[in-house]
């Protein structure tokens, strides 16, 4: 499943869906399920209704207009996601203190200006710390991401294999990234 977002869209219909999407990005976290696509379109390059974080569950990609994104499917085949390549990312905040992304297992986040703007304290964050199992695989790619009161990206018991490319990462209270127990010796 893919669920859209842009807020120049009509709030009235917004159901996800391309011709109808939602205008935030706390519609698309609630109606998604593991493994769902979230493609946030440029809108207008504000962070109106993008200003709430979003808590992503296992499996989803969340990905921003204006960059490529290649897309594995079955048996080793990709899609190519026809969207606008001309490099307008679409803008998300977290204005309510907490990260602007956390991640599960398996996420990838593609594609956006995180701007944390001092009030958001990591710009993308995973931690399985104390309770649970170490989150796993994960790609960051093509984000630029700035304002964090603590870190940029923050990752803590992570395992698997994680991607970073392509992140412009500044402007943070401590680290661009920081990881902490990465407990698998095999991970790359």
């Amino acid at each position: 499943n893919v669920f859209h977002v842009d807020n120049t869209a009509d709030v009235a219909y917004g159901n996800g869906r391309v011709e109808t999407p939602f205008t935030t990005l706390l519609d698309a976290e609630n109606a998604s399920a593991d493994d769902d696509i979230i493609f946030v379109h440029e809108g207008d390059r504000t962070t109106r209704g993008m200003d709430r974080g979003i808590v992503l569950k296992d499996g989803q990609l969340l990905l921003g207009d204006g960059v490529r994104h290649i897309i594995p499917i079955q048996n080793g085949q990709n899609f190519i996601l026809c969207n606008d390549l001309d490099g307008d990312r679409p803008r998300i905040t977290n204005v309510g203190g907490n990260d602007v992304v956390t991640l599960a297992n398996r996420n990838t986040v593609r594609g956006f200006v995180i701007l944390a703007n001092g009030t958001a304290a990591n710009g993308i964050s995973g931690n399985a710390f104390p309770a649970g199992p170490p989150i796993t695989d994960g790609i960051i790619e093509d984000n630029f991401i700035s304002g964090a009161i603590l870190n940029g990206v923050a990752l803590n018991t992570i395992a698997g294999d994680w991607t970073f490319a392509r992140n412009e990462i500044r402007d943070n209270g401590f680290d661009g990234i920081n990881i902490i127990d990465a407990c698998d010796p095999t991970s790359t």
